[in-house]
């Protein structure tokens, strides 16, 4: 959402007057994480990504390793998300569908 991007920016700029460190954090583990990690990698100075320690099942995307916590972007366009459909349909309740 580039209204997102926008404001996240200005976040960027006003912390950076400030004697904080900003760390953006999206506990969606869809787009929105991705999304979040693309605006962090986006910085010219490193900026931490805070991460909820959850324990998967499976890897949900390719980009996020269970083992070591870390999270490797490439340059890929758009925000990359593949979603491991064959490992997470596993996990679906019911698949109740309408039309």
């Amino acid at each position: 959402n580039t209204g997102v991007r926008s404001a996240m920016q200005k976040i960027f700029s006003l912390s950076a007057m400030y004697p904080v460190q900003l760390i953006p954090h999206c506990f969606c583990w869809g787009p929105g994480y991705l999304a979040t990690a693309h605006l962090a990698a986006s910085r010219v100075e490193p900026i931490p990504l805070e991460t909820p320690f959850i324990s998967f099942a499976v890897q949900p995307h390719r980009y996020f390793d269970i083992a070591s916590a870390s999270l490797a972007l490439d340059d890929s366009p758009g925000l990359g998300f593949d979603p491991r459909w064959d490992e997470l349909e596993k996990f679906v309740l019911s698949a109740n569908t309408t039309g």
